[in-house]
């Protein structure tokens, strides 16, 4: 029977072939049900004898003395912090938390320390893993173990240096890339490129990212929608498919409100993009996922042969190679912000883009060449956007 004596709510039962009554709750901190054996045959005894493993429950719950082990402290992040967050910071968590057991496995939290951690690093450097994705387990380890101090399963906060890297994965796109990005998709997709084509036309249009593009929809308010009822269209975006986790009301930039409209008004229902892949074992043809998608696209910029980023990696025996990264769906989002970066404010595109940190949408102004700054200001000029006042005198 259930019995709210304790902080912890519990029934007292006989299971079905054994001889004595088990005492079942569930786990506050883990939302778990457990079970265990009072050692009594009778009733009356077990109510006692259950009332006392509760107690030590409870008293476990509140002993700051006890050492977490490391399967303690991965439980409850999982199921206290983890059980909120975004697909992609689920995985990269459940990705550490593979890493540190395959690597150090420690038993209890508190030995994870430095020189645990840096052999972590070591493993991946091994393993010839990119700094961008080394830089990624870091930026994971610190988050958990401050999560971890916050609530002290763990009494010392070990130092996790993040590395940082010297640029962005990718850069924009020249017009002369783009063209050769389409080419280069009509040659390996044959009647499906145009589906393909309008996506990655809608994404530098747009400044999307790619699962952004793939969740458009003209009229689904349970997804990202297009809201026409204004003055100027809005892109709205629920918290769910946020990267911030808000609900976001995006503006459009004009040209691509001028691409969607190129789509005939019956047609606008559904999906704004539908990019067609092969069907695994089939003839016919699926709408991807978003990881397909991209993986689709991204192959496509290594066939054109698109470099975006050369880099350097060490063999085994010290000598260098060359490492590439070629022209993905994210680099057609960095086109967008980049060529925006010459006609608007610093804000305004933060909005546009979505950035959570100004910093990043400043990686935009960072990249303008002096040609595109004089463009800039011709332009500026041009329309009648100057003037010859002083910042003193115009106020």
């Amino acid at each position: 029977m259930p019995n709210g004596n304790s902080d912890v709510q519990y029934t007292v039962f006989k299971a079905k072939g054994r001889p004595t009554y088990v005492v079942q709750w569930r786990d506050p901190i883990t939302n778990k049900a457990k079970t265990k054996s009072t050692g009594e045959t009778t009733k009356k005894r077990a109510l006692i004898a259950a009332g006392d493993i509760l107690a030590q429950v409870n008293a476990d719950r509140f002993d700051s003395t006890k050492p977490a082990t490391w399967g303690e402290l991965a439980d409850r992040y999982r199921d206290e912090h983890l059980v909120a967050k975004s697909l992609g910071t689920r995985q990269a968590a459940e990705s550490l938390f593979k890493l540190i057991t395959t690597v150090v496995d420690p038993h209890l939290a508190k030995t994870l320390d430095e020189q645990q951690i840096a052999k972590l690093w070591k493993h991946l450097r091994e393993q010839k893993r990119s700094p961008n994705t080394i830089g990624k387990y870091q930026r994971s380890l610190k988050a958990v173990l401050r999560w971890a101090h916050k609530r002290r399963l763990i009494t010392r906060l070990p130092s996790v240096d993040v590395h940082q890297t010297d640029s962005a994965k990718g850069r924009p796109l020249t017009g002369e890339e783009v063209d050769r990005l389409h080419d280069r998709c009509r040659k390996m997709h044959g009647d499906r490129a145009e589906s393909w084509i309008h996506l990655m036309r809608g994404i530098e249009l747009s400044g999307l990212r790619i699962s952004e593009a793939m969740n458009l929809t003209w009229d689904d308010p349970r997804r990202i929608w297009i809201d026409s009822s204004g003055e100027h269209p809005l892109m709205i975006i629920p918290a769910s498919y946020q990267k911030s986790k808000k609900h976001t009301e995006s503006p459009l930039s004009p040209e691509f409100i001028e691409f969607l409209e190129q789509t005939p008004a019956d047609e606008r229902t559904g999906f704004v993009f539908n990019p067609q892949a092969e069907r695994p074992g089939a003839c016919n043809y699926e709408r991807p996922s978003v990881h397909r998608a991209s993986r689709i696209i991204a192959e496509t910029g290594r066939e054109a042969g698109i470099i975006v980023k050369h880099d350097t990696e060490l063999n085994d025996d010290g000598s260098l190679r060359d490492r590439h990264e070629y022209a993905s769906a994210h680099d057609l989002r960095r086109t967008f912000g980049y060529r925006w970066a010459t006609r608007i404010q610093p804000q305004v595109l933060m909005l546009i883009m979505r950035h959570s940190n100004i910093a990043t949408t400043m990686q935009f102004y960072a990249q303008l060449k002096a040609s595109d700054a004089a463009r800039a200001m011709a332009e500026a000029a041009a329309n009648g956007s100057h003037s010859r006042r002083s910042p003193v005198q115009s106020r």
